[in-house]
C-alpha cells in the first residue's frame, strides 16, 4: 500500500511538472514571435495556493514598470499605515475671535489629499461658518509646507503638463487639480459646461464659422505660458468631454475656498500662502482614508492618488517637509525587509510615470506575494484591483468566458511600455500571481494581447 501511495504521489508530481513545462514552452513560443521578439519582456508566474514558482523569464532584468509600480506604493502603505486609517487630513485653523470677527488671518493646511472633491470644499466652508466666523479682517492663508514645491516628479514628461493624468502636485488639491469640460451641440450652436464651478479659470469658446470641422473639436489651454483660459475649438455633433489640469493647483484650491466663503456670507480679504503658527489651533478637518485613495490609484490608475499615498509614507516617517526622495526611503526599507537589496532598483515616484523607474519582475512578485500572505493587507489590495471585463482599467479586456471576472490586476502603459501584474483565479480554484513587463513594445496593442493570452493559459493550469 505504501508503494502504491508513493507511486501515485510521484505520478502526480510528474503530471504537474509536465503541465508547468508545457505552460513554459507555450509562453516561450509567444515570446519569440513578432513584436514580442523585438521587445524585452519579463514574465514571472507563481502559484500562491501551492506556494511554488510556475514560470520565470528575465525575472531579474531591470525594466520600466509604468503604472504597475503603484502596487509597490499600495502594498507598502497598506502595511505601514493601514487601509482604514484617516491619513489624509485637510485642516482649518481659526484663531480665537469674538463677535464673529477674526482680527487677522485664518489658515488651511494641506494634507495632500487626492480625494478632496467639490463637496469637501463645501464641507470646509461649512466648518468655517460653524465656528461662528462672519468676518476675517486678514486673509485665508494656505499652508503647503508638507511637501517640496516641485509640481512634477523626476523624469516626468514636460509635454504631459496639460493632461489630466499629470496634475500639478500640491498638498492643497481640489478635484485632483483639474476641471471637466463638456461640449454638446444645440440647434443654434453649442453649449459648454465646466465643473467644478470657479472663477479661477475662464472659457474662450473659439467656435468656427460654418462649415464646421468636427474632426478638430477639442479643449486645451495655453499650458506653456501657465494660462488657465480653457480654449474650446472646432465643433461637435455629439457630446464631447475632456479633463484638463489647472496650472497652480494650490491657487485653484484657495481661490475657490475664498470664493465659496464669500458666497456663504463670510467676509474675507483674499488668500496668500504661509505656515500655520503653532499657537493657532485646528478647528475643523476634512479627512479620507487610505482605502479611498487605493480605490482610485488601483482601479483607475490615478497618478495623483498614488503620489498622495507616497507622501503619506513620508509624513508617517516623520518628515514634516518631505520630497519624494524622503518618501521613497520608506519604500526602500520595505524592499530591504523582504530580503532584497533596495539599491539594486531605481524608484523615483509612487505612480510609475517617471522614465527613470527601473524594477524587476522578481521585485514586483515579492510585493504580490506579501499582499497575499498578510491578512491585513490582502483585502485592501485584492478588492481594489481592476476586475477583467467588469471595472477599472480592465473593464474592456478579457471580458468573455472563461476569464471574465477571474483576473484582478494592475495595468501599466506609457510609450513603449506595457505591463500587467496581479492575480488569476484558475479553473481549479488556485490563486496564481503573475507579472508581465514589456519594454520597447510597439505597437502597445501587441503587449496587451500577449498579456491576455498568458492570463488565459494561467487560468487553465
Amino acid at each position: 500500500m505504501a508503494r502504491k501511495t508513493l507511486l501515485a504521489a510521484l505520478l502526480a508530481l510528474a503530471a504537474v511538472a509536465a503541465e508547468a513545462g508545457d505552460f513554459g514552452s507555450r509562453v516561450d513560443s509567444l515570446l519569440g514571435k513578432g513584436a514580442m521578439d523585438r521587445s524585452t519582456t519579463a514574465v514571472m508566474v507563481y502559484d500562491l495556493t501551492e506556494g511554488k514558482e510556475i514560470y520565470s523569464h528575465n525575472a531579474g532584468k531591470l525594466l520600466r514598470p509604468a503604472s504597475i509600480l503603484k502596487l509597490v506604493t499600495a502594498v507598502t502603505a497598506t502595511d505601514i499605515i493601514g487601509a482604514q486609517s484617516e491619513c489624509f487630513r485637510t485642516t482649518l485653523h481659526v484663531p480665537p475671535h469674538t463677535g464673529g470677527t477674526v482680527n487677522g488671518d485664518i489658515w488651511v493646511r494641506g494634507g495632500f489629499d487626492p480625494e478632496f472633491m467639490d463637496d469637501d470644499m463645501d464641507r470646509l466652508v461649512a466648518g468655517l461658518a460653524a465656528s461662528g466666523v462672519k468676518r476675517i479682517t486678514g486673509r485665508a492663508v494656505g499652508d503647503v509646507s508638507m511637501t517640496d514645491t516641485l509640481y512634477w516628479g523626476e523624469g516626468w514628461c514636460w509635454d504631459d503638463a496639460p493632461s489630466s493624468f499629470q496634475p500639478y502636485m500640491s498638498p492643497l488639491m481640489f478635484e485632483k487639480g483639474r476641471v471637466c469640460v463638456t461640449v454638446w451641440p444645440l440647434a443654434t450652436g453649442r453649449a459648454v459646461r465646466v465643473v467644478p464651478q470657479s472663477t479661477f479659470y475662464t472659457v474662450a469658446d473659439l467656435r468656427t464659422t460654418p462649415p464646421y470641422d468636427t474632426s478638430r473639436a477639442g479643449v486645451t489651454r495655453d499650458w506653456m505660458d501657465g494660462s488657465n483660459t480653457l480654449m474650446v475649438t472646432g465643433d461637435v455633433n455629439y457630446a464631447y468631454t475632456r479633463e484638463i489640469s489647472m496650472y497652480r493647483s494650490e491657487d485653484f484650491f484657495m481661490h475657490t475656498f475664498v470664493e465659496r466663503a464669500r458666497a456663504a456670507g463670510i467676509e474675507v480679504g483674499g488668500y496668500a500662502f504661509g505656515e500655520v503658527p503653532d499657537s493657532v489651533p485646528e478647528t475643523f478637518a476634512v479627512t479620507h482614508t487610505l482605502d479611498d485613495a487605493l480605490h482610485e490609484m488601483l482601479k483607475e490608475s490615478d497618478n495623483l492618488s498614488a503620489d498622495g499615498v507616497l507622501f503619506q509614507l513620508g509624513r508617517i516617517a516623520g518628515y514634516s517637509h518631505a520630497d519624494r526622495g524622503d518618501c521613497i526611503k520608506t519604500v526602500k526599507r520595505e524592499i530591504d525587509r523582504m530580503g532584497l537589496d533596495a539599491s539594486d532598483y531605481k524608484i523615483v515616484d509612487g505612480n510609475g510615470i517617471s522614465l527613470y523607474n527601473y524594477v524587476s519582475a522578481e521585485l514586483m512578485m515579492r510585493f504580490l506575494r506579501k499582499a497575499y500572505d498578510d491578512k491585513d493587507v490582502w483585502p485592501a489590495i485584492y478588492d481594489n484591483l481592476p476586475v477583467c471585463g467588469r471595472d477599472g482599467t480592465l473593464k474592456h479586456r478579457m471580458g468573455k468566458a472563461p476569464l471574465l471576472g477571474r483576473v484582478r490586476a494592475k495595468t501599466g502603459t506609457v510609450s513603449g511600455v506595457s505591463s500587467l501584474a496581479g492575480y488569476v483565479t484558475t479553473a481549479r480554484g488556485h490563486i496564481v500571481a503573475f507579472v508581465i513587463m514589456s519594454n520597447g513594445i510597439i505597437p502597445i496593442r501587441r503587449g496587451t494581447e500577449f498579456q491576455n493570452e498568458v492570463c488565459e493559459m494561467i487560468y487553465h493550469l
